[in-house]
């Protein structure tokens, strides 16, 4: 990555993987929703962690909802998607 000399100057927001590698460029970060959808489903099958499975079970509807979204060409619509509760 340091080679070809694009991350080291990009400034923009990166999509990537839970790699550590790619937090030591400065730029924003996002993780790869696939990628966290993989690890809450370890987590459901392996340890049987109910917040997984409805995590993953959110993440899902939500994505379902911006799908539509961007077929209709407008904003998702925060009403039917249900609210979070942090603890």
């Amino acid at each position: 990555m340091n080679k070809m000399g694009v991350l080291p100057k990009y400034r923009g927001i990166i999509v990537h993987d839970f790699w550590k590698s790619y937090l030591k460029y400065k730029c924003e970060h996002a993780l790869c929703n696939v990628h966290i959808q993989r690890e809450l489903d370890n987590i459901f099958k392996k340890h049987k962690q109910e917040w997984a499975k409805e995590m993953s079970d959110l993440l899902y509807e939500i994505k379902e909802h911006a799908d539509c979204a961007r077929k209709q060409d407008t904003k998702i619509d925060e009403e039917p998607i249900p609210k979070a509760h942090l603890i």
